[in-house]
């Protein structure tokens, strides 16, 4: 990944609006706050994002730095001040995805800053701290770089605590927090419980800096709902929030308006978002005060014609459906029957209405799957395609392909990784088919896959490929002669990540 931005990190900051609520205090104490991940990535991250706010509503003065907001030396520096690391005693790192762990380290060996524990604490004291949904489901790959991990929903009460752990002072594990070197003497009394915020619906939520700068570009970020009513066997979300909440329908409108005089774009954000109870009259709502409302992935069983035309009244124009598989006994399986006449019934009603794309999300090496699956895939897309021609002849197809990745916390986290070179070759198939029909197919590459794959159920050993890969070596190498019965190794991990976090 690149370690320069195409835009100064002066650029970048002057791109930005943010709220007046967020001026610190001028006695707040610092602390780096970091997504290890390109700055229109972690921009789009509401989890983040909200992390800063809370931070700064309980007494810090968060600095944001990102893997390619960079000084001229190429040190990473925040987006605020240009400071680097080094000059922070709490570094926190927020990790939704496990291939962060990489660059995360690899920042740090940029900034000059000790990787390991021991080392670092004999230094300069400095105190690494993770948090994201990345380390809620396993945090045991970066045990060996940082001393704590927050397990859990992140609100205000709890970051009170970082206080303590600047201190040395104890913080309890029934607030969430995984304390790394507890884990490391094998303590079997000492286990972490998943902090679940009692009352999460009354929370606001919102994007406390605008930018255009993002994936999803000028947009207000609203999590409506957590968790999925679905529980599909290979969903990480699914697995770790079993209990479906809502916001309120107060809190989401007010949210909504918090920005209204910045940017007309709302981006209602959740597992299937379009399942909340009030959808309908919360998209009324936000339209009448002349708000473009966007939903995040939806299912094709909750699109029905009156949400469709509301959205497309509102100004959304892509289409984005959790698809995952066109094997219809393979959805059952994992619980998520997809009916392709309704698939094709929902796209076609939707182009008609005003939507100009469709985003499709695909699964490759599901549980169960044929071993043709490619062939299905390119059969079903060259039909939804045939049906968008023929709603909408300029319609636009996009579809996101990607591995399944077996994930601690979900009912098929035992269940084997399909294999970097299998993956490699069915992507490809299906690639010079869809060129063909104007499809345009992203996937995750074959390599970060098999890395994913990795992280996702490993261990601590996983530090040791995680430093190798920051450095550039042939972690691959180092991963087969760790463990060559891959199979025996997952098994005892997920047994230790179980017990460890009472799961």
């Amino acid at each position: 990944m690149a370690k320069t931005s195409p835009k100064s990190r002066l650029e970048l900051l002057r791109s930005e609006h943010k709220l007046a609520s967020l001026v610190p205090e001028k006695d707040s104490e610092p602390i780096a706050l970091i997504y290890p991940n390109e700055y229109k990535v972690g921009m789009a991250s509401l989890g983040f994002l909200t992390t800063f706010r809370l931070l700064i509503e309980n007494g810090f003065r968060p600095e944001r730095f990102f893997l390619n907001v960079r000084d001229k030396s190429g040190i990473p520096v925040s987006i605020e001040s240009g400071a680097h690391l080094k000059m922070f005693d709490i570094l926190a790192f927020h990790f939704s995805f496990e291939p962060d762990y990489v660059n995360a380290v690899s920042m740090l060996i940029d900034s000059g800053i000790q990787i390991n524990r021991a080392d670092r604490k004999c230094q300069d004291g400095q105190i690494l701290i993770a948090g994201g949904i990345a380390t809620t489901a396993n945090p045991l790959p970066v045990a060996s770089f940082i001393d704590a991990a927050f397990i859990g929903e992140t609100e205000g009460d709890v970051l009170c605590d970082i206080h303590k752990l600047r201190k040395n002072l104890p913080v309890s594990p029934e607030k969430g927090w995984f304390i790394s070197e507890e884990y490391f003497k094998r303590n079997e009394n000492y286990h972490v419980i998943q902090r679940v915020s009692p009352e999460w619906s009354n929370f606001e939520s919102f994007s406390p800096i605008i930018t255009s700068e993002t994936t999803f570009g000028a947009m207000n970020l609203i999590e409506i709902t957590r968790g999925c009513p679905i529980h599909c066997k290979f969903c990480l979300t699914g697995g770790l929030w079993q209990k479906v909440r809502e916001r309120s329908f107060e809190s989401i409108i007010k949210s909504a308006l918090i920005h209204k005089g910045l940017t007309k774009r709302v981006g209602l954000i959740g597992a299937i978002p379009s399942l909340h109870s009030k959808i309908i009259p919360i998209l009324e709502n936000l339209i009448m005060h002349g708000i473009s409302p966007s939903l995040s992935s939806l299912s094709v069983a909750s699109l029905k014609e009156e949400l469709i035309d509301l959205l497309a009244k509102g100004g959304m124009r892509t289409l984005t459906l959790g698809v995952e598989s066109f094997d219809e006994d393979l959805q059952e399986r994992y619980g998520k029957p997809v009916s392709f006449e309704n698939l094709q019934h929902v796209i076609a009603y939707a182009l008609k209405a005003g939507f100009r794309e469709t985003k499709i999300y695909l699964i490759l090496g599901l549980p169960g799957s044929r071993n043709d699956e490619e062939k299905l895939i390119v059969e079903k897309i060259t039909a939804l395609r045939n049906v968008c021609k023929k709603a909408r002849p300029d319609s636009l197809f996009r579809v996101s392909l990607n591995p399944f990745v077996p994930k601690v916390s979900t009912k098929y986290e035992k269940e084997k990784f399909m294999g970097e070179s299998e993956f490699r070759t069915k992507i490809n198939f299906i690639r010079s088919r869809l060129a063909r029909l104007g499809v345009t197919v992203k996937s995750e590459s074959p390599k970060g896959a098999y890395m994913q794959n990795l992280l996702s159920r490993g261990d601590e050993k996983m530090g040791e490929i995680i430093l190798c890969a920051a450095e550039k070596k042939n972690w691959k190498k180092i991963a087969f002669q760790l463990f060559p019965n891959e199979e025996s190794y997952f098994k005892d991990s997920i047994e230790i990540i179980n017990k460890t976090f009472l799961r």
